[in-house]
C-alpha cells in the first residue's frame, strides 16, 4: 500500500482528545509509522484520506460519494469511525430515498450505534444483513448490536457463523473473543479464539494487549499463576508498541488485573524462595562441618563392626530371635514410620514399616 502524506485534514472532522483519529494531535506520528512499514498506521492514513474524499463530496452536494467514502472508512475500523454531525441528515435522505442502498445503510447504522440517545433498530440492522448476508461489514455491525443488547446466545450463533466467511477478519475474530468473555465460566474456547486473534493481528494492533489481559484473567480463574503473570506481561508489553493514538491505553479490568498481578508474583515469589530454602538447606548439610563429623563418626563405627564381626552379623543377636519371611508384605500394607516413632533404648525389628530417609552425601 503505498501512503502519501495527507496535507490536510478537515477542521469539521475533529473529535474529542482522546480520540485516535485527531490529525492534528497524532497526525505526523502515524504517518511516520506508516512509512515504516505499520499495516495499523497504513489503515490509519487510509481513514483519513476516506474522510476528507467524504468532505469534498458533502461540498459539491454528492450524497452518492459522501456515503461512499464514509463507508469506506468504517469499513478500515467500524470501531474508531465516528460519523461528523454535518454529515447526519443527508445520510438520513439518503436512506430515505435509496432504502436498499449499502453504503447509506452502513453510514447510518453507524450513525446509530456512536449516538448515545439512539439505539439501533434491530429490524434495521435485521434487514439490512438479510439483503447483504456476505457483507463483513454489516456482520460486524450486527455483532456489536447483539452484544450490547445482552442476546449472548445470538451474538456466539451470529459470530461463529460469519467466521466462517470470514475466517481472517479481525474485527469479527475481536468480537468472538468479546462475546466468548461474557459466557462463563470462561473455557478453553476463550483461549483459542485469543491465539486465533493474535496469530492473524500486527503486533501494534489496538486489540493486541487487551487479548493479552482477557489471558490473564482467564488463567486468574484457572489459579494459573505463572500464565497470569506471563499473559499480563505481555499486555503491558504490547502497550509499548501501541501508536500514540491509541494511548493511554483502557481496558475495563485492568486496574483489578494489577492487584491479582501482583499477588501472583508474590505467591510465584514465594514458592521459588521455599524451593531455593530447601535446595540450600541440602547443599549447606553436605558441607556443615559438624555433619559431616557426624556422618564421618558413624561410618567409622560401621566399618570397625563389620571388621570385627563380618558383613553376615547383625549389630545383635536379634535377627537369630526373630523369625524374618522372605516374603515379605505387599507394598500398600507398610506403614510410614519416623525417628521419633522409635524406641532407641531397645533392641527392635519394626516389621512391616517404612522409614524414609535421604542421601545427602
Amino acid at each position: 500500500m503505498k501512503i502519501g502524506p495527507i496535507k490536510y485534514f478537515a477542521k469539521e472532522h475533529s473529535c474529542d482528545k482522546n480520540c485516535p483519529l485527531d490529525y492534528e494531535q497524532f497526525g505526523k506520528y502515524v504517518e511516520y509509522a506508516a512509512k515504516k512499514g505499520s499495516k495499523t498506521a497504513q489503515v490509519h492514513m487510509e481513514i483519513w484520506k476516506y474522510m476528507n474524499e467524504a468532505l469534498e463530496a458533502f461540498k459539491k452536494n454528492d450524497s452518492a460519494k459522501v456515503v461512499q467514502a464514509l463507508s469506506k472508512a468504517i469499513r478500515l475500523n467500524p470501531q474508531i469511525v465516528q460519523i461528523p454531525n454535518l454529515y447526519i441528515r443527508m445520510i438520513e435522505a439518503r436512506v430515505k430515498e435509496y432504502p436498499n442502498e449499502l453504503d447509506a445503510i452502513i453510514c447510518q447504522i453507524q450513525v446509530d450505534a456512536h449516538d448515545a440517545e439512539c439505539k439501533v433498530k434491530r429490524h434495521f440492522i435485521d434487514k439490512a444483513f438479510k439483503l447483504f448476508p456476505g457483507d463483513k461489514c454489516l456482520a460486524v455491525m450486527l455483532c456489536k448490536y447483539y452484544y450490547n443488547s445482552d442476546y449472548p446466545k445470538l451474538a456466539l450463533e451470529h459470530v461463529e457463523m460469519a467466521l466462517k466467511r470470514h475466517p481472517r477478519s479481525l474485527p469479527l475474530l475481536f468480537w468472538h473473543i468479546c462475546i466468548l468473555y461474557t459466557h462463563q465460566p470462561l473455557t478453553q474456547k476463550l483461549i483459542n479464539a485469543l491465539q486465533a486473534f493474535l496469530a492473524a493481528a500486527p503486533e501494534d494492533h489496538p486489540n493486541v494487549p487487551a487479548c493479552h489481559y482477557y489471558k490473564a484473567e482467564y488463567y486468574a480463574g484457572m489459579e494459573n499463576m505463572q500464565k497470569l503473570v506471563e499473559s499480563f506481561a505481555d499486555g503491558l508489553a504490547a502497550e509499548k508498541k501501541q501508536l500514540p493514538c491509541f494511548l493511554p491505553y483502557e481496558f475495563g479490568g485492568k486496574r483489578s488485573m494489577v492487584a491479582y498481578y501482583n499477588m501472583a508474583i508474590e505467591k510465584i515469589n514465594n514458592r521459588q524462595r521455599s524451593v531455593l530454602k530447601e535446595e540450600y538447606s541440602q547443599e549447606s548439610r553436605k558441607v556443615d562441618p559438624k555433619g559431616k563429623y557426624l556422618i564421618s563418626q558413624n561410618r567409622g563405627i560401621i566399618k570397625t563392626h563389620l571388621k570385627d564381626y563380618g558383613s553376615s552379623t547383625s549389630f545383635s543377636n536379634i535377627g537369630s530371635k526373630t523369625n524374618i519371611s522372605s516374603n515379605p508384605s505387599t507394598w500398600p500394607s507398610f506403614k510410614n514410620i519416623t525417628l521419633k516413632d522409635m524406641d532407641l533404648s531397645k533392641e527392635k525389628i519394626y516389621k512391616n514399616f517404612v522409614l524414609e530417609a535421604q542421601i545427602i552425601d
